[in-house]
């Protein structure tokens, strides 16, 4: 397993929400990943990223990402994640955990027997399968992520 300080892994940063809303135009259609659409030109809505990306403003958080082991799923270096500290984790989310005093990034795995443990989304990285002794905190639940697409 690759480990890493909690300094290393996320610098948790609370979100800051203006009073001033910027909004950005909604397309009707769906965007295909193959042809492109004429009808790309025509807008709905406006998306509200507050409202979007926080559903309790004061459990609401942004962590960068330093680690490679959820690339898998698309979740690289550099990376933001918004997490919420206020839902309740259930098997398979994306959460912020914390192992023996260290955050981590992984996939909560919650067996039928009730045991826990955390799943990379990489095979560079070992899964936390904790032991007698060990301590897990599920800290939040990663709700987001946002990807800059001009530098990867």
């Amino acid at each position: 397993m690759n480990a890493l300080s909690s300094s290393d892994l996320f610098k948790f940063t609370r979100i800051q929400i203006r009073t001033k809303r910027f909004f950005i135009p909604l397309a009707l259609e769906r965007v295909a990943a193959g042809f492109p659409s004429p009808a790309i030109d025509h807008t709905e809505d406006d998306i509200d990223f507050n409202e979007l990306l926080v559903g309790n403003k004061s459990a609401t958080f942004t962590a960068r990402v330093k680690s490679e082991s959820m690339i898998g799923i698309g979740i690289g270096i550099g990376d933001l994640i918004v997490v919420d500290r206020s839902i309740k984790p259930v098997h398979r989310h994306i959460v912020i955990a914390k192992y023996n005093g260290d955050y981590t990034l992984k996939r909560l795995m919650i067996e039928q027997s009730g045991n826990v443990w955390l799943k990379p989304e990489s095979t560079e990285y070992q899964p936390i399968i904790p032991r007698e002794g060990d301590n897990i905190t599920i800290w939040g639940v990663v709700t987001f992520t946002i990807k800059n697409m001009i530098h990867c």
